[in-house]
């Protein structure tokens, strides 16, 4: 058995429910694999903190690996190996009767969101490709948990809140609040649709020592997400067995954003996990290196590898 050290993008929720059922299954073990997910404290800090913390493997945003790779290009750095969000999960919702119906409408107003969201952080890059002045929208952060800061905006506080469509729709599930009568989404895909959002990255030892074993980490990862396709149900009970305080309802609707929005298929993506499209990643690359001012861009293949997926899955 070889230990792998996993860090999450956060919790075990709906969101990686396919990570779940697959240990649930034992198909790790079954692939010689002994698993151990640590929580993680958000998507977009997972690629800085997978070296420095000495994990193995980790789930989270391809955007911020990029970041990585632009402002830290000394260092040594994972690689992603896995694509499971071919679309943008990000956006920026607001009240559905309030002013802003698009992204324009955002301009003279203020927007608030965790220090980490993905959202928040990629947000110059939605700015700037809306056509958006620097400066033009008041960005605010905020530690308040994301139900609140969603009632909050409803009751006039702020004009829009940043996070991921599914998360929103599950914080405002909790506190009683049905998005769909209550709020607008913004969603970043519709403006950016070159950007991505969550990936499988491997660190570089692992990569470089143990291909095999990466190999194997992502055919494990990739029967997960069919099984959890297949079998909701079956993913959901994986996901309360590996936390029990999750709400199954609201993760249940979680997944199903995730599978049919964030996972869905899109023009140079894969479906259900896979390769990236290398222009369009570098698209992405040379749209985030324009709108933060990066004196050089990483190349694609500092990013992202295909080396690891099977063949079906790498072209």
């Amino acid at each position: 058995m070889t230990p792998i050290r996993l860090l999450l993008n956060s919790g075990f929720s709906g969101a990686n429910a396919f990570l779940a059922i697959a240990l649930q299954q034992g198909l790790f073990r079954d692939a010689q694999l002994d698993l151990r997910c640590t929580p993680g404290r958000g998507a977009y800090t997972a690629a800085q903190r997978l070296v420095p913390e000495g994990f193995d493997a980790a789930y989270g945003d391809l955007n911020a690996l990029i970041e990585l790779a632009a402002t830290e290009p000394a260092q040594e750095l994972p690689v992603a190996v896995l694509l499971v969000h071919p679309r943008a999960p990000s956006t920026i919702t607001v009240a559905r009767d309030g002013p802003v119906r698009g992204a324009a409408d955002l301009a003279g107003r203020s927007v608030v969101g965790h220090a980490s969201d993905v959202a928040l952080r990629t947000f110059p890059v939605y700015a700037r490709t809306a056509g958006l002045a620097p400066g033009a929208v008041a960005l605010r952060t905020s530690d308040a948990v994301m139900a609140k800061l969603l009632a909050d905006m409803l009751q006039g506080a702020s004009d829009g809140v940043f996070g991921y469509m599914t998360t929103h729709t599950a914080a405002l599930a909790g506190i009683g609040r049905d998005a769909a009568t209550c709020v607008r989404f913004l969603p970043y895909r519709d403006v950016c649709p070159d950007l991505m959002g969550s990936a499988l990255m491997v660190a570089p030892p692992l990569a470089r020592d143990q291909p095999q074993v990466v190999a194997a980490l992502v055919r494990v990862v990739l029967a997960g997400i069919e099984l959890a396709r297949t079998y909701p149900a079956a993913a959901l009970d994986a996901v309360i067995a590996c936390n029990p305080a999750a709400d199954r309802a609201i993760e249940e609707e979680r997944w199903r954003g995730t599978l049919h929005g964030d996972m869905a298929d899109a023009p140079g993506g894969h479906g259900l996990g896979g390769g990236v499209d290398e222009a369009r990643l570098s698209r992405a690359i040379a749209s985030m290196a324009l709108a933060f001012g990066w004196a050089q861009a990483p190349a694609a293949a500092r990013v992202f590898t295909p080396a690891f997926l099977p063949r079906e899955r790498a072209a």
